[in-house]
């Protein structure tokens, strides 16, 4: 890389998955490392005949070292059934920064997501103890869910964002309030 931080593009050489295949990502820094961690397209989940597609990620950050956990966005096509889990291992004084984007289909072809299966868990640990878990979990009709107020307003699209900055949370907290 042109910093010194190491890049990692991930290639899923199928250009999608669907139902019954199983993808597992495992990531381990050493103390001190620096690394940037993407894929080089969209991940696309197609229609499913009725088992899940499993997207796992299990990532260990070693003392001092600092992840970017930056996949590019995950396209759910209507009738995919998508279990997809994200653990993380940080050490007391390790770094990370993660984002993923779910598409609830493609809007610019004029597909929505009418009905399907999601479940995406995310477990992050600080030297041994969660300290951050998120749960989400759409079945059925989930362009009709995602219309409801309550839930996703008629979003398109979610992305989570977790920045993990030991020490640093006031900073964080203000200037999130700015």
């Amino acid at each position: 890389s042109h910093d010194g931080c190491c890049e990692a593009v991930l290639i899923n050489t199928a250009g999608g998955v669907a139902g019954g295949d199983r993808a597992r990502t495992q990531i381990a820094l050493d103390p001190g490392a620096q690394a940037v961690v993407t894929t080089q397209a969209a991940e696309k989940i197609y229609r499913s005949q009725g088992s899940d597609t499993h997207v796992d990620a299990e990532i260990a950050v070693a003392a001092g070292a600092e992840l970017a956990w930056l996949p590019q966005e995950t396209i759910l096509f209507s009738g995919a059934r998508l279990a997809r889990s994200l653990s993380v291992d940080l050490a007391a004084d390790s770094r990370l920064i993660a984002c993923e984007t779910l598409y609830f289909g493609r809007a610019a072809m004029g597909e929505t997501l009418l009905h399907g299966s999601l479940r995406d868990r995310w477990r992050i640990r600080r030297a041994g103890r969660l300290v951050f878990a998120e749960d989400l979990r759409l079945e059925g009709a989930i362009e009709e869910t995602l219309r409801r107020k309550a839930v996703g307003q008629g979003a398109r699209a979610v992305s989570t964002v977790l920045a993990t900055e030991p020490g640093r949370l006031d900073e964080i907290r203000a200037f999130l309030a700015e």
